[in-house]
């Protein structure tokens, strides 16, 4: 559908996030080391930022209102690294991020959801340098995904096959927009709240593209050291 400079696309009534993707068939991102695993939804290897394609001084003054401070200011979903933790992961026999040749598993009497057999190690999208684990199979854990780490570390571009066995305590986020200004109904800048642990995870990247995972719900990575029958394997 042609769109004409100065047409009204739509309204917001109030601030907060806005669904808006932004699609350019001439790039493609290169953090995604298998972009066959995305053929579900194709359309993600080819996003990009919006704001990169505003004019001035309408581009500034979008601009100043993005919470984002840190480069690049319209933000990276593509963090795939082979032999790391980073990036995002599909469960061992998926097809990848919704493969609708691969016949769901179930999930009690239901077939499972496609997310499912997601899980991604990553970064906050209004702050990078805060670690976020996004969460698609329920393991029973409280609050709803992306999840902080405890003390924020180890970063997961620098956890590899050497590291073996790596524990996080995963934790609740708590949201700050208003104290930073943003009068929004949907948490929009958040921080750790790191008095609520919510579950411990344990993560071992087996070789360049396949990692083992595993989620306790209510427990300290103190309270456990091992994987049990429970874990999973993933794969880019």
């Amino acid at each position: 559908i042609p769109v004409k400079a100065g047409q009204n696309l739509g309204t917001a009534w109030s601030f907060g996030l806005l669904g808006w993707v932004t699609v350019d068939l001439t790039h493609t991102n290169k953090g995604y080391l298998h972009p066959e695993s995305y053929k579900g939804e194709n359309w993600r290897i080819h996003s990009v930022s919006g704001f990169d394609y505003f004019e001035e001084p309408l581009k500034t003054q979008i601009m100043a209102k993005n919470p984002r401070t840190i480069e690049p200011r319209g933000g990276k979903i593509d963090f795939d690294t082979p032999g790391k933790l980073v990036g995002n992961w599909f469960g061992e026999g998926t097809g990848g991020l919704r493969d609708a040749s691969v016949a769901p598993k179930q999930c009690g009497n239901w077939p499972c959801p496609y997310w499912d057999g997601h899980i991604a190690f990553v970064y906050d999208y209004t702050d990078p340098t805060q670690l976020r684990v996004s969460v698609g199979h329920d393991w029973g854990l409280s609050g709803r995904t992306p999840f902080g780490v405890k003390r924020n570390s180890p970063d997961f571009k620098d956890v590899g096959i050497k590291d073996g066995l790596v524990e996080y305590e995963l934790v609740a986020l708590k949201d700050v927009s208003r104290e930073k200004g943003y009068d929004t109904q949907s948490p929009l800048i958040t921080v750790n709240n790191e008095a609520q642990v919510l579950g411990a995870l344990l993560a071992q990247v087996l070789d360049k593209s396949t990692i083992k995972v595993e989620i306790f719900a209510g427990k300290t990575k103190d309270q456990v050291d091992e994987f049990t029958l429970n874990a999973r394997v993933y794969e880019r």
